[in-house]
């Protein structure tokens, strides 16, 4: 990344523990994205990339050794094959799919300004189910 692209992709990292968060756009899986030249990235792979030179070759992945999908430290990156970033999802337990509660529910209400991939991150569901739930789509009688 050029020193303009850095500066920005930097604005929205919080490097201030072990894991480098990403506070910028995620996807509704959680995951970090960034625009660079004219292409979204997730911002894991860009870190790697920006860090190692290259990314690894199909069929390897960039997969996380901590439990953070918006995690962008480099030390935290590394190549794996896709069944063992699907391990790596069951064994952190970031691959369940949690079924809400009515008290979540309430509880997602009174959060919802907070940014919707933190909420769906945090309740184990889809960023789309929590603007369904915020937006009275879903669970619409409470």
């Amino acid at each position: 990344m050029d020193k303009v692209a850095l500066a920005r992709f930097e604005k929205f990292l919080d490097t201030t523990g072990e894991c480098w968060i990403w506070s910028g756009s995620c996807v509704r899986s959680g995951y970090g994205q960034f625009l660079f030249e004219g292409k979204v990235w997730q911002t894991h792979r860009l870190m790697y990339l920006h860090c190692y030179g290259e990314l690894p070759e199909e069929p390897l992945v960039v997969r996380h050794k901590c439990k953070h999908r918006n995690c962008c430290n480099p030390d935290h990156l590394e190549p794996g094959t896709m069944s063992e970033n699907h391990l790596d999802k069951h064994r952190d337990g970031t691959m369940v799919q949690a079924k809400l509660t009515v008290e979540q529910v309430l509880e997602i209400r009174k959060r919802s300004n907070e940014r919707h991939c933190d909420l769906a991150r945090e309740f184990g569901v889809k960023q789309n189910t929590i603007s369904s739930i915020i937006n009275r789509k879903n669970w619409s009688h409470i």
